[in-house]
């Protein structure tokens, strides 16, 4: 039994991981909660929940958060800390990094270290476990379960360059043969009616709706002689 061309092929990874491509590490603000309980204090007190890197959009990853075991707790949306082209080795270290030293929501203030990332993070004093984080939804949420009941997918999952501001994009119309002879029946059938309207008019004693249905009818004859010739695709055989 011999194996095809096409099914012994190896899919290619879409990106090097040495070639720099656009990313992000971001911070997601979340309410504090009582370490016992997992309710929100009183207080209504603001920490840095999580630190992550992604190549997609920051709201893309935010939205994916929301499903997790601290999505109920975000406040307002999530925040860039860093951006720009970098290498999967470099984001890496620069969201390490950022998870060690921590960051300020507000200027001036301390930095603060995520409270509910589990890598690099485990010699935090405010660190809640992931097993804690789960027990606490469930208190806030009888009903809560993990998204598919699995784990949220690491940040590069997706593998495709990062917009924090997309622009919907339609289709890249292409100029093939078939279009450029609609574009030129379409200029031919306007040239020819306005041709034939002013010379008839001009030379002739013809009334002038009788102008505009010959023009119109010599114009549509020409269009049919240029236009292309619709062809049926045949069926593949099984």
């Amino acid at each position: 039994m011999t194996t095809s061309h096409r099914s012994a092929r190896v899919p290619r990874p879409r990106h090097s991981p040495d070639t720099p491509r656009w990313g992000v590490v971001y911070g997601i603000p979340c309410l504090a909660v009582d370490r016992e309980t997992g309710m929100p204090l009183t207080s209504r007190r603001v920490v840095v929940g999580y630190i992550g890197q992604s190549r997609q959009t920051v709201k893309q990853r935010e939205e994916q958060h929301r499903d997790g075991r601290f999505g109920d707790l975000i406040v307002g949306g999530s925040f860039v800390i860093a951006e720009g082209r970098f290498t999967d080795r470099q984001l890496d270290e620069l969201e390490q990094r950022y998870i060690r030293e921590g960051v300020s929501l507000v200027p001036g203030e301390p930095p603060q270290r995520p409270v509910y990332n589990h890598d690099h993070n485990l010699d935090n004093p405010d660190r809640i476990e992931v097993w804690r984080a789960e027990e606490h939804r469930r208190a806030r949420q009888p009903d809560w379960t993990p998204a598919g009941g699995t784990r949220i997918p690491r940040q590069r999952s997706a593998g495709w360059p990062i917009r924090l501001f997309r622009r919907s994009r339609g289709r890249r119309r292409r100029w093939t043969r078939t279009r450029i002879r609609a574009v030129s029946g379409t200029a031919l059938w306007l040239a020819t009616a306005i041709v034939s309207w002013v010379w008839l008019a001009i030379e002739t004693s013809i009334p002038w709706p009788a102008v505009l249905l010959l023009a119109a009818a010599a114009a549509s004859l020409l269009v049919g002689v240029v236009m292309p010739k619709t062809r049926r695709r045949r069926g593949r055989r099984r």
